[in-house]
C-alpha cells in the first residue's frame, strides 16, 4: 500500500522539471523529459503486472493496459513533433490510438457490460464537434487520424465510465 506513494514522489519531481522545459521551449530537453515521464509509468505497470505472479481475474487486463501504456511511449514521442512535423505527429496519433485499443480490450474483459459506454461514447463525440465547430479547429491535413483517435478514445471513456 506504501509503495505507490513513494513512486509518486519521483514521478511529481520528474513532471515540475518537464514541465519547467516545456514551458521554456526546449524542445529536446522536453521530449527525453516527457518520454521518461512515459516510461516510468510503463515500467510502474510491468512491475505491478510480474508481482501479482499472473494470476487472478486482472492479470489479463493488467498485461493488456501495460502493453497499451508501452505504445503510448511512441505516442508521446511523436506528439512533441505537433508544430515541428505533421508526418511524425500523424504517427503519434495513430501511436495512442493503438494504445485506446488496449485500454478498450481490457475494460471490456473486465466488464463486457451493456450500451452505457456507447451512450457515452456519443455523448463525448458530440461535444468534441461541438467544439471544433465553436473554436474553429484547422484538422484538415490530419482530420482522419484524429477522427480515428477520438472514436476510440471516446469509447474508452465511455468503458472506463462504464465499468
Amino acid at each position: 500500500m506504501f509503495m505507490p506513494f513513494i513512486l509518486l514522489i519521483p514521478y511529481v519531481v520528474l513532471l515540475i522539471i518537464y514541465l519547467t522545459f516545456e514551458q521554456k521551449k526546449n524542445f529536446k530537453v522536453a521530449t527525453s523529459l516527457k518520454l521518461c515521464l512515459s516510461l516510468f509509468f510503463t515500467v510502474t505497470a510491468w512491475i505491478a503486472v510480474i508481482m501479482s505472479g499472473g494470476e487472478g481475474k486482472w492479470f489479463i487486463p493488467a498485461v493488456l493496459v501495460s502493453v497499451g501504456l508501452f505504445f503510448s511511449i511512441f505516442g508521446d514521442y511523436y506528439l512533441q513533433y505537433i508544430k515541428k512535423d505533421l508526418p511524425k505527429y500523424k504517427k503519434g496519433i495513430m501511436f495512442f490510438a493503438i494504445t485506446q485499443i488496449f485500454y478498450i480490450v481490457a475494460l471490456y474483459l473486465i466488464y463486457p457490460g451493456g450500451f452505457i459506454r456507447y451512450i457515452i461514447m456519443v455523448v463525448l463525440l458530440l461535444i468534441a464537434v461541438a467544439l471544433m465547430k465553436k473554436q474553429n479547429w484547422d484538422t484538415a491535413s490530419h482530420f482522419k487520424h484524429l477522427t480515428i483517435y477520438t472514436v476510440l478514445l471516446a469509447l474508452m471513456c465511455g468503458s472506463a465510465v462504464e465499468v
